[in-house]
């Protein structure tokens, strides 16, 4: 049996983050809720935003050309064909607006699990309700909402970037040019 101290210790502490855990999952859900909110009210979307480039670019994978050939009123596409070839699937499966929404709104997934592996993989390891706060705080953020409107995918850099560094740390050399294969 424990001391009464430590019992209340235990308690308050196990409170404090299931507390973190909800209002976690709160902040989560209202960042998800303000991203549709703004897509759905926004004329047109996703014309003009960086989503337009990647559809340009996997319909012209689609239709066997290169991603390269820029469209009047676009910016170049950036990345490699294989991520063309990754939209062009996901808009066939889904259709093109279901599939840029799912697109769009896995950018923030990528956010919360990028802070999950920054603050669980390493010493010392944070407790999953400041994990889920701290995903809470970054998913309501102005940069978050930004980022999924336009579809970045730079929260997956940071995630595939934090899972290249603990690969490396572990010394598993395959893992780490993977990683860093599909991060650059």
């Amino acid at each position: 049996m424990l001391p009464n101290r430590l019992m209340s210790e235990y308690f308050s502490t196990w409170r404090l983050n299931a507390f973190a855990c909800v209002l976690g999952g709160v902040l989560i859900l209202a960042g998800i809720g303000f991203c549709v909110r703004q897509i759905l009210n926004t004329d047109g979307w996703p014309l003009g935003s960086d989503i337009a480039v990647y559809l340009h670019a996997a319909s012209a994978v689609g239709n066997d050309q290169s991603p390269y050939s820029q469209a009047p009123g676009l910016d170049p596409y950036p990345y490699p064909p294989l991520f063309a070839e990754f939209i062009n699937l996901i808009t066939k499966v889904l259709g093109t607006g279901k599939g840029m929404l799912v697109w769009a709104l896995s950018g923030l997934a990528l956010l919360v699990a990028s802070v999950a592996i920054m603050a669980r993989a390493f010493s010392p390891k944070l407790p999953i309700g400041v994990v889920l706060l701290l995903g809470g705080i970054f998913t309501i953020s102005h940069i978050a909402r930004n980022e999924t409107f336009h579809g970045q995918v730079k929260f997956g850099f940071l995630g595939g970037s934090r899972r290249g560094s603990l690969a490396a740390r572990s010394q598993h050399r395959r893992r780490v040019s993977l990683v860093f294969c599909y991060r650059y």
